[in-house]
């Protein structure tokens, strides 16, 4: 991860992170419910606001409960 950066969230129900390459503005997601063992992974564009407000509804969305 070169010149970006990466973060980690998790709880007794998922593994998540993101790595975001700020030169073209795009996160990496993925997430790993660890009940189901269902891995997911999908771009995230950072560019502006409704990027983040996607970002934010889904980390609140997978890390309820």
């Amino acid at each position: 991860l070169e010149g970006g950066i990466q973060a980690e969230w998790s709880n007794a129900n998922v593994d998540i992170s993101l790595k975001i390459n700020f030169q073209n503005k795009i996160g990496h997601f993925h997430s790993l419910d660890l009940a189901t063992g269902i891995d997911t992974e999908h771009e995230i564009s950072l560019s502006d606001n409704e990027g983040w407000k996607s970002l934010n509804t889904i980390l609140n969305t997978l890390l309820k409960g």
